[in-house]
């Protein structure tokens, strides 16, 4: 027998609950879709006005990457980015897992760890767009406090021969990054090596030359050297 059409629809209360929990996380999507569209439309206008510093523990401590998302060239004129500082900084209670199936990772909240990584200054709202594009709907910009590295003195080479740095100076500072929000589901329980990723991945995702990577580009602490530049000091 065919239900009549204006009689009430059979269910139970567990359905009831179950349409109300995807309809709350439905909407919660929406939200977090209109905030992001809305935070690109509030970086239309004073393109060229700088925007905070920003900490990044990825794909974007390689600046031919960072070049190529923010400049659209993994080798910009010089012109384009004199302006910009970058520095080894160190995120306090945080984590850096491998995004699963994929090359880059996310960064999410996780007492006593700690994430290695660079911090830039000198971004534009323009280049702030261009970032929020590259890290899309996986990851929101949340403001933080990094220890930045301000100053260190070239000491002896370590056992490996690569440099090691004396007197290093560091100072807490307020920046923003990119943290994870797809879930940990999507998380793989294992560290991302940012120098397997410049040694396997870097030319596919900068368009460089993959021999032009080499394990001499890395000091003592795994910072990429080219990835590193820090105020010059004294005499």
């Amino acid at each position: 027998m065919e239900n009549d059409r204006n009689s009430p629809t059979i269910g139970t209360v567990g359905d009831d609950q179950s349409d109300s929990h995807w309809r709350a996380k439905y909407l919660e999507m929406v939200r977090k879709e209109l905030a992001r569209l809305n935070a690109l439309d509030n970086l239309v206008g004073e393109e060229h006005e700088p925007v905070p510093p920003c900490f990044f523990y990825g794909t974007l401590m390689a600046l031919p990457v960072l070049y190529n998302v923010v400049y659209h060239s993994p080798e910009p004129p010089e012109h384009m980015i004199n302006h910009l500082t970058v520095r080894p900084a160190i995120l306090k209670d945080h984590r850096r897992r491998l995004v699963l199936y994929c090359e880059y990772p996310g960064l999410t909240a996780h007492p006593g760890s700690q994430v290695a990584g660079s911090f830039v200054c000198g971004l534009t709202k323009a280049n702030l767009r261009e970032l929020h594009r590259f890290e899309g709907r996986e990851y929101e910009l949340v403001p933080i406090k990094v220890d930045v590295l301000m100053e260190r003195t070239l000491g002896p080479p370590g056992p490996d021969g690569k440099p090691t740095y004396e007197n290093e100076i560091w100072k807490e500072m307020d920046a923003m990054t990119y943290i994870y929000i797809a879930g940990e589901h999507r998380l793989v329980d294992r560290e991302w090596c940012f120098q397997n990723y410049m040694e396997n991945h870097l030319s596919s995702w900068s368009g460089l030359r993959a021999s032009s990577v080499s394990n001499q580009r890395f000091d003592a602490r795994g910072y990429w050297k080219d990835a590193v530049v820090v105020p010059k000091t004294e005499d």
